[in-house]
């Protein structure tokens, strides 16, 4: 189990939403093509339970961004892509074994939100999703 290998599955799940063009593995400094999707570590928790057992409880976030244009368009662009995506995760607890669990209250909570990448205005959804990875 590690942060990178759960980064990744959510990249996974990003690229396979419909109209998704990019999800690259490497965050860049620009986006070439909409709607890209990102994925990175926002809050890293660790905690030590014995001299052999540790957990770090990580918030992922994944940002779906897309060109801002015309806002209405924009939000029903938006909203089937969060939804489709709040579902796979929802379907996938572990994110393909990557973790012990998806946890929290919420196990995902999304908001579509004006962003900003590099200095440019983008209209998409910023995801959180915390996890837990055991070492024994």
């Amino acid at each position: 189990m590690t942060i990178e290998a759960a980064r990744l599955s959510l990249q996974a799940k990003a690229l396979a939403l419909s109209g998704v063009r990019e999800a690259p593995s490497r965050i860049p400094e620009s986006f070439t093509a909409y709607p890209v999707a990102i994925t990175y570590v926002a809050q890293t928790d660790g905690r030590r339970h014995s001299y052999s057992h540790a957990t770090k409880t990580h918030v992922l976030a994944t940002e779906v961004h897309i060109a801002r244009q015309d806002l209405g368009r924009d939000v029903e662009t938006i909203q089937p892509l969060m939804d489709a995506f709040v579902d796979a995760v929802l379907d996938d607890p572990t994110l393909g074994g990557a973790v012990a669990s998806i946890i929290g209250e919420s196990m995902i909570t999304a908001r579509v939100v004006n962003m900003e990448w590099a200095a440019q205005l983008t209209f998409g959804f910023r995801a959180e999703i915390t996890v837990l990875i055991t070492k024994n």
